[in-house]
């Protein structure tokens, strides 16, 4: 038999005592004195003070009954930070989400029904995460670089930090060593060797806001905002050596690599490749109709997505090397922007500023289509 439990006590918060003594002073002042001749106007006063009060009791009860949820439980005062998803990596046996909230964890074995397994809040926000083996590398501003242990998926939990001096943005792995934009600051070269104790091993001056980095073989390409991008030799990855730096319209956002091809998503500028042998040069430039955020790489180079901002997201084919990338399909999505993309197979991933993210299959390039729609 269920054990019942005493209703909470309620109190009359100070005000409404005070309120009430008032009204008590007012109520003998009136009791005292003479009635007004012509209209009791004292009486007028005391009715109107008493509904003033009525009405603040009741005021309570509302607001609290508008705390409550359907299901009579208090809504969550982060849903909505919940709704904010920056970054996304699938790649591995779990799918990371980078939200505003913090890193969430998803088995997505049923792409129309993705499974929250676990949460880990972290100060500020998390613009980007990436898995290497166990440990999910947290970009986390200017809150710097952690290191999560998602082995138990329903319970990650940070073994090691680094502050940075600028502001985590995105992080690239050679070997045990990690290329880490950090903002204003440029890049910073890391080991990671022990994820308990990532160190700061070197640092490359950018010429504007590093928001975002590549491996490519042994080439560091960095993402440097109105500055281009910055390509770098890794022949001893400790002491990345300056290459080229390639000037693209717009502004660098995020780079895709596939082979000796570089895909920049440029902001205002739109997509653009990027040859990188023999020498690093501009190939083509793709015009979007809204702001290229992100990049990534379809059925072995032979596509491209580009996130495009409040215009959805766009599926370029590049079969034809001659005839150049040709947009094969526009897709709007949520009443928001597409803040990045990643492609596994021909599941397409796309994460939306205020809307979550969603999962697209893209085994018919022309026509995507939404799991669980």
């Amino acid at each position: 038999m269920e054990e019942k439990k005493e209703p909470p006590e309620t109190r009359e918060p100070p005000e409404m005592a005070e309120l009430m003594m008032k009204l008590a002073a007012i109520r003998r002042d009136a009791e005292r004195e003479e009635p007004a001749p012509r209209f009791p106007w004292r009486l007028v006063v005391v009715v109107a003070a008493g509904l003033v009060a009525l009405s603040v009791l009741l005021a309570g009860p509302c607001r609290s009954a508008s705390a409550q949820t359907a299901a009579g439980r208090p809504q969550d005062p982060k849903a909505e930070l919940r709704k904010r998803v920056y970054h996304l990596d699938p790649s591995g046996p779990v799918m990371l989400a980078s939200f505003e909230i913090g890193l969430v964890t998803y088995d997505m074995t049923d792409p129309a029904k993705p499974v929250r397994t676990g949460e880990m809040e972290v100060p500020g926000s998390v613009v980007s995460a990436a898995l290497r083996g166990p440990t999910a590398w947290v970009c986390a501003g200017p809150y710097g670089l952690l290191a999560v242990d998602v082995s138990d998926p329903g319970r990650p939990r940070e073994v090691g930090r680094l502050d940075t001096p600028g502001s985590a943005m995105e992080i690239a792995f050679l070997d045990t060593f990690g290329f880490l934009a950090d903002g204003s600051m440029g890049i910073a070269v890391l080991d990671l060797s022990d994820p308990r104790k990532p160190k700061e091993i070197g640092r490359i001056d950018t010429t504007d806001y590093a928001r975002g980095v590549a491996v490519a073989g042994r080439r560091l390409l960095t993402a440097e905002d109105r500055a281009g991008v910055g390509v770098f030799e890794l022949s001893d990855p400790a002491r990345p050596k300056p290459v080229a730096r390639i000037a693209i319209p717009g502004q660098a956002r995020n780079i895709a690599v596939h082979g000796d091809t570089a895909f920049v998503a440029g902001g205002t500028g739109g997509a653009t490749a990027i040859a990188l042998a023999p020498q690093p040069k501009v190939a083509w430039t793709l015009p979007t109709d809204d702001i290229a955020r992100g990049v990534a790489v379809h059925r072995g180079g032979a596509g491209l997505v580009v996130a495009d901002g409040t215009a959805g997201f766009k599926v370029v084919s590049l079969s034809d090397p001659r005839a150049g990338p040709r947009v094969v399909s526009s897709t709007r999505g949520p009443d928001s922007a597409a803040a990045r993309v990643a492609v596994v197979g021909d599941r397409l991933y796309v994460a939306f500023d205020y809307a979550g993210f969603q999962v697209w299959d893209l085994s018919v390039p022309a026509s995507p289509r939404m799991y669980g729609r």
